[in-house]
This record gives C-alpha cells, sequence and structure tokens, in this order.
C-alpha cells in the first residue's frame, strides 16, 4: 500500500520530510534487527515485501533488453509491413474498381 500525504499536511508541517526519514531510517534498523518489516496490532506487516527470487536483476536485465530492442523492431516492421499492404492493395483494388 502507498502512503499519500495532503498537500496541506505537507505545506503545514516544516519537519515533514525530516521526519518521514526518520520514519524511513527507523523501519530499515527494525529490518536489520529483526529480518522483517513492523507489524501492526493484529500481527499484519505493514509493508510487503518482494519476493526477490520472482524480482531478480536477471529478469530486470532482460526487461530492459527488451525495452531496448523495440526502437529498432518498430522499423524492421514498417519496412516489410508497408510494401506486403502496397501488394495487396494493388491487388485488391482492380477487382473492386468499374471502368466500363
Amino acid at each position: 500500500r502507498v502512503k499519500r500525504f495532503s498537500m496541506e499536511e505537507v505545506l503545514s508541517d516544516p519537519n515533514w520530510l525530516d521526519k518521514q526519514w526518520a520514519e524511513k531510517d527507523r523501519m530499515l534498523g527494525h529490518f536489520e534487527r529483526h529480518g522483517s518489516f513492523p507489524v501492526d496490532n493484529r500481527g499484519f506487516p505493514k509493508y510487503i515485501t518482494m519476493d526477490t527470487k520472482t524480482y531478480s536483476v536477471e529478469s530486470s536485465m532482460m526487461a530492459l533488453f527488451r525495452l531496448g530492442v523495440i526502437p529498432f523492431t518498430i522499423p524492421i516492421i514498417l519496412f516489410f509491413s508497408v510494401p506486403l499492404l502496397f501488394c495487396v492493395g494493388w491487388i485488391w483494388l482492380p477487382p473492386k474498381s468499374n471502368f466500363n
């Protein structure tokens, strides 16, 4: 869950950012000591941890590679699709036209 803050709350407190940094440091300290983030009074974690086996560096690198390839594949697809559409259009148009 993402915390959302209103502009009034942020602008009304001049030390708002310092408090957020202190909360972050407190949570990281708890994580370093206990290996998990703090839980609420019902026993549920306040924050969800990501499964690092599923979201690994290798999958991130593959995603970056795929994003990098996209700009090069679009011109190749257009290079092959435009002549194909042009040929299909020339084959399709003569039977549809009435020159008589």
